[in-house]
């Protein structure tokens, strides 16, 4: 291999990839849009205890919020502003609207949202920090992929180490560290609709929590791991 120098490449926008100047910089950018969406008055957004919710920011992941068509467009608007002015690049095919209803339905007022003169595509589904949102607000689909993604965990586990040679404990042990951390990936958010949940917190005397327990996609996984264990 020739060892030679290319020629000087000036970076005029942005960092390098990996630049360690590269996330404080941004945290210096997206501190002020976070502002300028809390300040904008009049808008119909959910209320939390008391205060408005209108967006939520996760790193560079931002989620608006808004209870009618207007105030999804005035954020949106903001957003779009704010990007023009600090040049800031926003992924069209990243972005997605969902107009949350019980018929989990595509909507017609879920068309004709833009990000400045480009149309947001409505979507029935959509990945938010690795959980899934339905229209319907259910989390089934949500739990869905978090069984098929412990049951890919544990496959995975199960093909580079000989699990014959280790004692039951240590692959309880092992199922702990590597299996059920991705089982229950953000459980706080879809746990009170799941069957357990529910059949613990009915006041109904016909609800038996060992037949919802039966019936829950997540608890029917755990058995059958502890089976491939056993036997």
């Amino acid at each position: 291999m020739i060892q030679k120098l290319s020629a000087a490449i000036d970076v005029t926008i942005g960092t390098e990839q990996g630049h360690p100047m590269s996330p404080e910089l941004f945290k210096v950018y997206i501190h002020e849009l976070s502002i300028r969406l809390e300040q904008i008055e009049e808008l119909n957004v959910p209320i939390l205890n008391g205060i408005k919710v209108s967006h939520l920011l996760w790193a560079d992941d931002l989620v608006l919020l808004a209870l009618d068509a207007f105030s999804l467009q005035t954020l949106l608007n903001c957003l779009h502003d704010y990007a023009e002015k600090w040049e800031l690049s926003v992924n069209i095919e990243k972005i997605s609207v969902m107009v949350f209803n019980t018929s989990s339905r595509t909507l017609k007022c879920s068309y004709g949202f833009k990000l400045g003169s480009l149309d947001i595509i409505p979507v029935k589904r959509y990945c938010y920090l690795g959980i899934q949102f339905s229209l319907n607000g259910s989390f089934k689909q949500a739990i869905d992929e978090l069984r098929k993604k412990a049951l890919r965990s544990f496959f995975s586990m199960r093909r580079i180490i000989n699990t014959k040679a280790l004692s039951t404990s240590t692959m309880l042990k092992l199922i702990d560290s590597l299996v059920k951390p991705v089982a229950t990936y953000a459980c706080p958010v879809w746990l009170s609709s799941t069957n357990i949940v529910k059949a613990i917190l009915s006041k109904k005397e016909e609800v038996s929590l060992p037949k919802s327990a039966a019936k829950d996609p997540l608890e029917t996984t755990h058995l059958k791991i502890l089976k491939w264990i056993l036997y």
